[in-house]
């Protein structure tokens, strides 16, 4: 097995693996200097709009949804991901050799595969969330917690540092010759054997594209199901089978929340899809040209557009969003009074729920006036 792990180490060569030092020849002098501020525009965009979402959904405590719970774990991922790997691959494909060390580049290529995990599992719970809203829209009011959804959130990174352990153990920094040209230091993978390699790339494919996309896909046929249901009653007829009933506002409130995370759904499988077929080309096609050079620097460029996608996503569907970003740019709260002045809100807020709920509390729980929390 060894012998043949060693003939076959031309493979990784050829297997353009994100944190590897690729030959000078692969790529045009070009690419040296776009392929840097190609990623750092996208990078200072991502950070700019993934801290904003972050500071709003921390800041205003009528904010503090679950659904915006796992927008702001969405956020977490996309800014650990920015902050970790977007300067490694600038560096990458400005220097011929790799100076990070070894431990950036463990680091670089634990962090990937983790935050991708994150990310694609928080899609997953919030689409079952969503799920669960539409078909148990009373119990859902009660079940639904913030308390609860941190838990949630909890186990997804546990999960996923667990799940991406073997980058962590196998990427070192080794010595590299490039058809005859002088020896690089190269981040790579060296797994126990060419088999592991494929394996574990067509693992990690599954767990973190594959698996996700099944389950939300099944997801939202029983969600579109429900909710075309639902349109065609009247509001004063609009009893579910838990004994509880929704008005037109709440169900258009529904669709809005659903189509906003089915958005953010689509735009991920969009931009994740060209890299995980890339990489499963180059399992059985690993033969090197510059064009698919070319077609790797469009696949890593999309993925990292994905971090700024989710923000402006949040920002033109979420009105509460929109709410929040004008009062921060035009109203009377500003970064710095914006704390004190939604703690005043939310005390409103409160003032106002208990009195409705006193009022609507009187009510037959078939009453077309009852609302649900989204």
């Amino acid at each position: 097995m060894a012998d043949d792990y060693e003939s076959a180490s031309s493979y990784y060569w050829v297997y353009f693996d994100e944190n590897m030092t690729l030959p000078t020849w692969e790529y045009p002098d070009s690419n040296s200097i776009v392929i840097p501020i190609v990623i750092a525009v996208i990078s200072i965009l991502a950070l700019s709009a993934n801290c904003l979402v972050i500071y709003i959904v921390v800041s205003f405590p009528s904010m503090h949804t679950v659904t915006n719970f796992y927008i702001l774990n969405l956020a977490v991922c996309d800014l650990l991901f920015i902050i970790v790997c977007a300067p490694v691959v600038s560096v990458i494909y400005t220097l011929p050799d790799w100076i990070m060390g070894e431990f950036m580049c463990k680091l670089n290529a634990y962090i990937q595969y983790v935050t991708v995990q994150a990310s694609c599992s928080t899609l997953t719970m919030m689409t079952l969330d969503r799920l669960y809203v539409i078909q148990c829209p009373l119990t859902s009011r009660f079940n639904r917690t913030t308390g609860r959804v941190s838990v949630i959130i909890a186990m997804i990174w546990l999960m996923s540092f667990i799940l991406h352990i073997p980058p962590a153990l196998y990427y070192k920094v080794e010595i590299q010759h490039w058809h005859h040209q002088e020896a690089t230091k190269t981040c790579r993978p060296v797994f126990p054997s060419v088999q592991f390699d494929k394996g574990y790339t067509i693992y990690s494919t599954i767990i973190t594209y594959v698996i996700p996309l099944v389950i939300i896909s099944v997801c939202y046929v029983l969600i579109l199901k429900l909710l075309w249901g639902l349109r065609q009653f009247k509001p004063e007829d609009e009893a579910l089978a838990d004994g509880h009933s929704q008005t037109a506002s709440t169900v258009a409130q529904k669709w809005r929340a659903t189509r906003m995370v089915l958005t953010v759904v689509l735009v991920f499988g969009f931009c994740w899809a060209p890299i995980h077929i890339f990489n499963l080309w180059m399992l059985f096609d690993n033969s090197s040209s510059v064009i698919k050079g070319h077609i790797r620097v469009f696949c890593i460029s999309l993925i990292y557009a994905n971090a700024f996608f989710n923000p402006v996503i949040y920002a033109l569907a979420g009105s509460s969003f929109r709410q929040c970003l004008r009062e921060l740019a035009f109203g009377r709260r500003t970064l710095c009074k914006c704390i004190r002045f939604s703690k005043k809100a939310h005390i409103r807020l409160k003032g106002t729920y208990s009195s409705m709920y006193h009022k609507t509390s009187k009510r037959r729980p078939d009453s077309p006036t009852a609302s649900t929390l989204i």
